[in-house]
């Protein structure tokens, strides 16, 4: 098992990843190479919403399915170590997995059997495949439809986590669609739109439900009469 990526994609794929789900495949997230060899995709989903990522310098030599830490996410949140080095991506080589250094100071372990200079390693612990067989991302983006809609209906949580597809804080927008034959909401992100997600829509109001008669009066009456 040789995999590589950038660090900042775990904390996304963890905000969308299942937490203690009895299929356990959907505890952790998926890795595979990308079909035209440009790097990996990276997915993960709990069954109400999912994000996929293409990263294009990264490396697989097969799809795997890896279980997200506390210990790996908490190292992977880290953009910069005390002494201000930077940390730049995820090695995993066989059973163990890497938070690196930055960029300059990446050793390329892919032909080692163990890495030798562990000075440029910030944390590393052992990690092991899940079993299962993994949701197919295709089909689920494949029966998007978008067409104008004027009601949704979603989990605010699952809103709010959409923030965390902003790798980029001097670029925090997305793209969001709004899909009228199933409800769902898709949102596109990252700095080269790499990052894809979807959140599937909740129970609720088929049509638009009309404002409760108290907005009206809220706030101030508004500038009084001058005295005649």
């Amino acid at each position: 098992m040789k995999i590589k990526f950038k660090r900042e994609y775990l904390v996304i794929l963890s905000a969308f990843a299942a937490k203690n789900d009895v299929r356990g495949y959907l505890n952790g997230f998926h890795v595979k190479p990308h079909p035209d060899q440009r790097g990996v995709i990276l997915t993960a989903t709990d069954g109400h919403r999912l994000v996929t990522i293409h990263d294009e310098y990264g490396l697989a030599d097969d799809q795997y399915i890896l279980p997200i830490t506390k210990e790996l996410l908490a190292a992977s949140k880290k953009t910069k170590t005390k002494d201000k080095r930077p940390l730049t991506e995820i090695q995993i080589i066989d059973d163990k997995a890497y938070v690196l250094y930055a960029e300059d100071d990446v050793i390329d372990w892919f032909n080692e059997e163990e890495p030798e200079e562990t000075d440029r390693v910030y944390h590393v612990e052992y990690i092991s495949n899940i079993g299962g067989a993994y949701p197919n991302t295709k089909r689920i983006f494949e029966a998007v439809e978008y067409k104008e809609v004027s009601t949704i209906c979603a989990n605010p949580t699952y809103l709010g986590e959409l923030s965390k597809i902003c790798t980029s804080s001097r670029i925090p927008q997305l793209n969001l669609m709004f899909c009228g034959v199933d409800k769902s909401i898709v949102a596109v992100g990252g700095m080269e739109r790499e990052i894809a997600a979807i959140i599937m829509p909740a129970q609720g109001e088929k049509e638009p439900i009309p404002l409760p008669d108290f907005v009206n009066f809220g706030g101030g009456d508004g500038k009084k009469e001058e005295d005649e």
